[in-house]
């Protein structure tokens, strides 16, 4: 995809961890960014919106299944915890 073209930076991380901790970070600042997720459904790369996560979640304890996104498949707001969707094993994550 061409994020550039909207303003985003395309950010690859060492761990899937320090790229969920800068999602909740960009949500805690009101911008909701894009994640690429292993779809357990197709076996095939996935990007879903990050908008949220759950109560309780901290930068120590965040992982996907805590996150809430907007899902372009579906078109309605997921609870990850609720999917098929997996650690990347390339952590990226845009930023806008």
């Amino acid at each position: 995809a061409y994020w550039y073209k909207a303003g985003g930076t395309s950010t690859y991380y060492s761990s899937n961890r320090s790229c969920y901790r800068d999602a909740i970070s960009q949500i805690n600042m009101g911008r909701p960014c894009i994640l690429l997720v292993h779809n357990g459904y197709t076996g095939n790369t996935h990007y879903i919106t990050i908008v949220g996560y759950t109560k309780g979640t901290t930068e120590s304890n965040v992982a996907l299944s805590r996150l809430i996104a907007l899902d372009p498949a579906y078109g309605t707001l997921k609870y990850l915890s609720n999917m098929k969707y997996y650690d990347h094993s390339t952590a990226q994550l845009v930023k806008f």
